[in-house]
C-alpha cells in the first residue's frame, strides 16, 4: 500500500511538473518525530521520469535545508528498483548546482545532495534507466529540529558528464525553517520578563 501511495504521488509530480521534467523530489508527505523528543524525519521520494537514464556523477540537491547535518548525516536508501545502485549524500553550504541553473542559494545555510556513484552493476553501461514507468530512485531523510515548513528549491542534472547533452531541473520543495531573528529576540525578551515577574514574587512573599 506504502509502494502504491508513493507510485501514485511520482506520478501526480510527474504531471504536475513541465514537460522534459528528470529527477523528480517529492515534497515529505510527513514530518514524522522520531523516538526523540523534538526530532523529526523530513522524508523526500526521488524518482526517475519514464525513458530517462542516470549515469554516475549525476545528481540532484535540495537547497538551504537548514543544519541539515546537526543531528546526523542524511540518508538515501534506495528501492527495490535499483538495489545494486551506489549514491552519496554530500552536505555543503553552496551547491551542488546543476549547470545553466541558478537557484537561489543561501551561502549561510547547508544543502543536501544526492550524487549516483555507481549505477546498477548487473547492467553493461552502469546507468539507471527508467524503463516501462517510473524508476523510483530512493529515499533521502534529513532530520531536523523542527516540523516547520519553509519553502526551497531542488535541482538535478543528468547527462553530466556530457556538456553538450546536460539537461537540468529546478522544482520547488519544502524543507525545515528557521527562527527569524526576530522570533528568538522576542522569545529571549519573554523569558528574561517571565523571569523578572518570578523574582518579584518571590521578593514580596
Amino acid at each position: 500500500m506504502k509502494k502504491l501511495l508513493l507510485l501514485v504521488a511520482s506520478l501526480f509530480v510527474v504531471w504536475a511538473n513541465s514537460a522534459g521534467a528528470t529527477i523528480i523530489v517529492i515534497n515529505p508527505p510527513a514530518r514524522v518525530p522520531d523516538v526523540t523528543p523534538g526530532v523529526f524525519d523530513w522524508t523526500y521520494a526521488a524518482v526517475l521520469q519514464p525513458g530517462q537514464s542516470m549515469k554516475p556523477g549525476d545528481f540532484f540537491t535540495i537547497f538551504d535545508f537548514p543544519f541539515a547535518n546537526q543531528l546526523s548525516t542524511p540518508l538515501f536508501g534506495t528501492t527495490s528498483a535499483d538495489d545494486n545502485a551506489s549514491f552519496q549524500v554530500t552536505v555543503n553550504n553552496v551547491g551542488a548546482t546543476p549547470p545553466l541553473t541558478n537557484p537561489p542559494d543561501n551561502p549561510n545555510i547547508t544543502n543536501v545532495t544526492v550524487t549516483l556513484l555507481d549505477g546498477d552493476t548487473t547492467s553493461a553501461n552502469d546507468n539507471l534507466t527508467a524503463t516501462g514507468g517510473v524508476l523510483q530512485l530512493g529515499t533521502l531523510i534529513v532530520r531536523s529540529k523542527t516540523k516547520v515548513v519553509a519553502n526551497s528549491n531542488f535541482g538535478s542534472v543528468l547527462d553530466f558528464s556530457e556538456p553538450t547533452n546536460t539537461t537540468s531541473q529546478i522544482g520547488p520543495i519544502d524543507v525545515a525553517a528557521i527562527p527569524e531573528p526576530g522570533s528568538i529576540t522576542l522569545l529571549i525578551a519573554g523569558l528574561v520578563a517571565c523571569g523578572v515577574v518570578s523574582f518579584r514574587r518571590r521578593a514580596l512573599s
